[in-house]
């Protein structure tokens, strides 16, 4: 019987201007399937279709809960680079506030 381990998928703004671009790229893993390399996986094919089938995108965007670091450097080993900081973006639970890490892969020159 097959299960959903995980998914990945990014939208492309409506706007020429950002024709270019796949932005909102979310990644969810099946707790009981994480760590097992599934996340990397999903990462590593959604970004080599987009090397091979989408020529037209040079950016991929995504943001970063700023204590989940662990994502955060998952994230820069598959590529993608810290942009900047959304401070007081997010509200905890507990009242408190956090920022959204911006990052982005950005094609290489070929």
């Amino acid at each position: 019987e097959g299960v959903l381990a995980g998914e990945i998928h990014a939208i492309g703004p409506q706007h020429y201007c950002f024709s270019h671009v796949l932005t909102d790229l979310t990644i969810a893993v099946e707790p009981r399937f994480q760590s097992q390399g599934v996340g990397r996986l999903l990462f590593s094919e959604f970004l080599s279709l987009v090397k091979q089938e989408r020529k037209d995108i040079t950016r991929v965007e995504l943001i970063a809960r700023e204590s989940n670091q662990a994502a955060i450097s998952f994230y820069e080993k598959m590529g993608f680079r810290v942009e900047g900081k959304m401070s007081c973006r997010i509200k905890n639970i507990d009242g408190t506030f956090e920022a959204d890490i911006p990052m982005a892969w950005i094609r290489n020159k070929e």
